[in-house]
């Protein structure tokens, strides 16, 4: 059992059904770079991202930039409080 008590995969939606011809145009359409970070697909390749409402694909990403989108729960409010957070004046303090 995965950690969070859930069997691998339950509660989840499928991802897209991409022959290989679609995922090959896909990439060579970003010119081989993950859609999110613009770095060239990594050893573990690129991952179809799906718009889970409208059940459509959002590009390609490295594994890793999936997973960081994966944590904002397709909601872009998230990222922009992360932005805001991020970016806010604080004094700064010495550890």
């Amino acid at each position: 059992m995965a950690w969070g008590g859930k069997r691998d995969g339950a509660g989840r939606t499928p991802g897209p059904k991409l022959t290989q011809e679609e995922v090959e145009a896909l990439i060579l359409e970003q010119g081989g770079l993950c859609a999110l970070c613009s770095e060239p697909g990594s050893v573990g390749g690129l991952l179809a991202d799906m718009d889970g409402l409208r059940k459509s694909v959002r590009g390609m990403l490295h594994p890793k930039c999936k997973e960081f989108l994966a944590l904002g729960r397709d909601n872009p409010r998230r990222f922009q409080m992360a932005i805001a957070y991020w970016s806010r004046d604080l004094p700064h303090h010495r550890a």
